[in-house]
């Protein structure tokens, strides 16, 4: 009886060894890598990170975005347009401008971080963009472009913006829907209501036109989302 009983002890005990061993604390982890007992935490951005592109031009647009958690791991950034082109930023740098692109083109923009050992982010923005119709040489910019009014309800959106700053020059507006002319106006309507828009990402842009025939290079621009209506 009593060898039972001693059979039992060192069997209890040889299980409990065995569980220590796979305690969660010796596993890896899904936000780090290991190499020689060394953990280097891998960058990440969540919900809370965000990428941004604004002034927004016919050729040019300029981007910017949130470091991420584990920024301290962050070697340099690259920065892929439609897919391709990648571009290497410094891991310091938060704002870009691209210039070169082409006028009237939907673009999208991902972020991705890299470590100096070459490990990818766990993550990674995106955001989307389109480019203004090209302007015409010489003409004015807009003095300072803004939405007075931008009122969405429901799938419908309500627009009023700002005079360019022509004066007697100005000759009408032009609006854009994602990246499409929509709309022609005369020079005394600063407003336009777009109705039965679809769920997802868009984008409105205004440009004005000089009496010379000219369109600016730049106007009021928003990007808004739609889901469930």
């Amino acid at each position: 009886m009593e060898y039972i009983i001693g059979g039992l002890v060192v069997l209890v005990i040889l299980y409990l060894v065995g569980r220590k061993e796979d305690k969660p604390g010796n596993t890896t982890n899904s936000g780090s890598i290991q190499a020689q007992g060394q953990s280097a935490a891998i960058p990440y951005w969540d919900d809370t990170h965000h990428i941004y592109v604004f002034d927004i031009l016919d050729t040019t647009v300029k981007i910017k975005w949130d470091a991420p958690n584990h920024e301290a791991s962050v070697s340099n950034y690259q920065l892929s347009i439609n897919g391709s082109n990648v571009r290497s930023y410094a891991a310091n740098t938060r704002k870009v401008t691209l210039k070169g692109l082409q006028p009237a083109t939907r673009y999208q923009f991902d972020l991705v971080a890299l470590t100096a050992s070459g490990a990818q982010s766990s993550s990674s923005l995106g955001v989307q963009t389109f480019t203004l119709p090209a302007g015409t040489a010489g003409t004015p910019d807009w003095a300072d472009p803004q939405f007075k009014t931008f009122a969405l309800s429901g799938n419908s959106l309500q627009m009023v913006w700002n005079d360019p700053g022509y004066g007697a020059q100005l000759a009408g507006y032009r609006v854009f829907f994602d990246g499409e002319k929509i709309a022609e106006l005369n020079a005394q309507v600063n407003s336009y209501d777009l109705r039965n828009i679809g769920n997802g990402n868009h984008q409105v842009n205004i440009q004005a036109k000089h009496a010379s025939g000219g369109y600016s290079a730049n106007g009021p621009m928003a990007s808004f989302s739609l889901s469930g209506s």
